[in-house]
């Protein structure tokens, strides 16, 4: 049986033969050897020709099995094929639910719109505000999480967070959701 597997033969014969034509020259080349056991393992050689030394007249071959290393980076190569597939999964799921969840909001914000015109009592005017608010705020969450997606492979910028602005929209979002009398009590220690 042959040492050399059938699909690297033809490429060792060329290394072969243009090593043969230089003088004192060199030829690197990774090729399947069959083991004593008839298992193939991946050997990378790095040739010389010698042919012009008395004391030697041929080719000094230093060989490597590098079979563990290659079948890590085919293992790499595979899980990164594989990340790739999931991240662009994800990155058309985003779009898709982002797109189905906005059209919705969309008509509920022209909903409000339509209604704000046809009344004028202040309390009907100021909960469609709270409810407009609301649908424009998960809207933009939305919008979040698009970039989100967009932007994750890209590097963090930090800014500057205004904490103030964040707990008056907090206390404004919760304005109805306390039992007694529409008060939220919020207390910084």
């Amino acid at each position: 049986s042959a040492l050399v597997h059938p699909d690297d033969l033809e490429a060792l014969l060329e290394v072969r033969d243009n090593l043969m034509k230089k003088t004192a020259g060199t030829a690197q080349y990774t090729a399947r050897i069959r083991k004593k056991s008839g298992n193939w393992i991946w050997l990378e050689g790095v040739s010389q020709n010698l042919l012009h030394e008395p004391a030697v007249n041929g080719f000094v071959t230093n060989f490597r099995d590098v079979t563990e290393r290659l079948s890590h980076e085919e293992a790499l190569k595979s899980a990164n094929r594989d990340l790739k597939k999931t991240n662009d999964e994800l990155d058309r799921f985003v779009y898709s639910v982002s797109h189905d969840l906005r059209a919705p909001l969309a008509s509920l914000l022209g909903a409000i719109e339509f209604t704000e015109t046809e009344t004028d009592d202040p309390e009907i005017l100021e909960n469609l505000s709270m409810m407009k608010f609301s649908v424009q705020k998960l809207d933009g969450f939305i919008l979040d999480i698009l970039d989100y997606s967009r932007n994750s492979r890209l590097d963090v910028k930090s800014g500057p967070v205004d904490l103030e602005q964040m707990l008056s929209e907090t206390v404004k979002n919760l304005k109805f959701m306390s039992q007694d009398n529409g008060q939220v009590d919020v207390r910084l220690n």
